[in-house]
């Protein structure tokens, strides 16, 4: 079966190269105009039809979000065989949590585009990096390099990921380097990126590179939110009620139905709780609260939280998310801070469970009081969205 498995995929490649042969010199530069890649589209040129898919999915170059042009370009692309279609509707998959169908075609899209990053391609080199980022058998120290090389190139989505990780860093994999991530989304926010606005914002939101100001992180999330992107809607919402509620009441009304109208759960909760209608339980009883071991704990018990925590780990790692949170919670439950926090951040995503935000934001409590420093940031920085 696996022989059959992989002889069908050599086929398959074969085919899909023979196809997109005829198109097979088209490459993205940054001096293209927007206009110029839809014209080229449009003319029928698969590359480019999946370039535009991914500008009106990530919003590049000042273009609006719009899901459902970019699946049908998207659709074209792979149609006339090229894997930057695939790698495309891969991630519209996966933003729909269709994780299945978005690992198909990923790794449809993955042999071709291996080939096409080597060229040089940037958008090819950036795709490769986010399926080695994400994709399980995972190469981040890979990722790393193909982003380097795209950003290198100057295309700004990678200019944009790669500054987001430099702010924070990557422990083992990436070097924290805060000048170097703000030089980074700065470049890229020149070139229009909807995710260099959005990353920018929430750097000035903690003051990350930069210093705090929530009047440059609403300036930024704002620009992030004009290309139609609901997180970046809710979160300027969110931030514009930290600011003065009563004052910005319109336009935090206004930024939660655009959101809520994209299906984005939290604004519709907030929508509602704002308008003075009652949100919809996701459960109809009250959720217990996170029972806990006492301090006491029993060194068995502590061995045995922080068995259940490392196979929630595991379990995570290979997307097998509904046995990661039952681990994760029964580790939580003897007392593990670091469980506790994943337990509550799987609660508040709704990944592997229900999602229920005021359950995620006791069990960060939890982890906080017992010294876990992600969730007390996580806490000061994200206050509104776990009110005690």
């Amino acid at each position: 079966m696996k022989f059959s498995f992989l002889v069908w995929i050599a086929l398959a490649a074969l085919a899909i190269g023979a196809r997109a042969a005829d198109k097979g010199n088209s490459v993205w530069t940054p001096e293209l105009s927007f206009d110029e890649i839809q014209a080229k589209a449009k003319a029928g040129d698969p590359y480019f039809q999946a370039v535009l898919g991914i500008y009106l999915r990530a919003g590049e170059s000042g273009v609006k979000i719009d899901f459902d042009a970019a699946r049908f370009w998207s659709q074209k692309a792979a149609d006339g065989g090229d894997p930057l279609g695939f790698y495309n509707l891969g991630n519209i998959s996966l933003l729909r949590k269709q994780l299945k169908e978005a690992t198909d075609y990923y790794q449809e899209a993955q042999l071709l585009l291996t080939r096409k990053a080597a060229e040089g391609d940037p958008i090819a080199q950036f795709a490769m990096g986010e399926i080695c980022w994400m994709v399980v058998p995972k190469n981040r120290f890979k990722a790393l390099e193909y982003w380097h090389d795209s950003a290198a190139a100057g295309y700004s989505q990678a200019q944009a990921t790669l500054g987001a990780i430099y702010l924070k860093g990557s422990p083992g994999i990436l070097e924290k380097d805060e000048r170097r991530g703000i030089f980074l989304l700065e470049m890229a926010c020149r070139a229009k990126s909807m995710t260099a606005y959005l990353n920018l914002g929430l750097a000035y939101y903690n003051g990350e590179g930069v210093r705090k100001s929530k009047e440059l992180a609403a300036g930024w999330l704002r620009k992030a939110s004009q290309q139609n992107f609901s997180d970046a809607q809710y979160l300027l919402a969110t931030l514009l009620s930290e600011v003065d509620p009563t004052k910005n009441k319109a336009e935090i009304i206004r930024l939660l139905q655009k959101a809520a109208d994209q299906d984005h759960l939290d604004a519709k909760k907030d929508l509602q709780s704002l308008l003075g209608g009652t949100a919809v339980a996701s459960t109809p009883t009250t959720p217990p609260k996170p029972k806990v071991n006492p301090p006491n704990a029993s060194s068995e018990q502590l061995g045995q939280a922080n068995d259940y925590n490392l196979a929630g780990k595991r379990n995570f790692q290979e997307r097998n998310y509904t046995r990661a949170f039952a681990y994760f919670k029964k580790a939580a439950e003897l007392g593990n801070p670091e469980a506790q926090r994943f337990t509550g951040l799987m609660l508040f995503q709704g990944k592997g469970c229900a999602k229920d935000r005021s359950l995620a934001g006791q069990w960060l409590r939890k982890a906080a009081s017992q010294g876990d420093t992600e969730a007390q940031k996580i806490l000061k920085s994200f206050a509104r969205l776990f009110p005690e």
